[in-house]
């Protein structure tokens, strides 16, 4: 997590307390899984099953997980730009040719074909 808490022992004691109530942290969890982490989450802040430090920590701890999906999607768009970008300039090289003998004649057909297997960066 990128910003520390200010009193964890605050967040440690409010987690405490909610794992001692099995009822409010099944409920928690379940509603999380079900409706997403945001709105059970201030449901919860509501009726008092997490106190406002954990709250804190929770919250920033779900964009957490969201920012690293994030980074995830970009890289996977990275990829994907990648292979199109590089099927782009093999097609214009590919619909410009007049002669034609066979499929495969040309680099450019190969360079298609592999552009579609771009590796992965990671």
């Amino acid at each position: 997590m990128a910003t520390r808490d200010p009193d964890p022992a605050a967040v440690r004691r409010e987690f405490e307390a909610l794992k001692k109530d099995a009822a409010k942290l099944a409920k928690l969890s379940e509603a999380a899984m079900t409706n997403g982490y945001f709105v059970p989450l201030e449901q919860a802040r509501i009726d008092g099953s997490v106190g406002p430090a954990l709250f804190r920590h929770e919250y920033r701890r779900y964009f957490d997980i969201v920012l690293e999906k994030i980074r995830e999607g970009q890289k996977e768009t990275e990829h994907i730009r990648s292979a199109l970008l590089q099927m782009q300039a093999a097609a214009t090289n590919c619909s410009r040719r007049t002669t034609v003998p066979r499929l495969g004649a040309h680099p450019d057909d190969a360079r298609f074909q592999e552009s579609l297997r771009v590796p992965r960066k990671s």
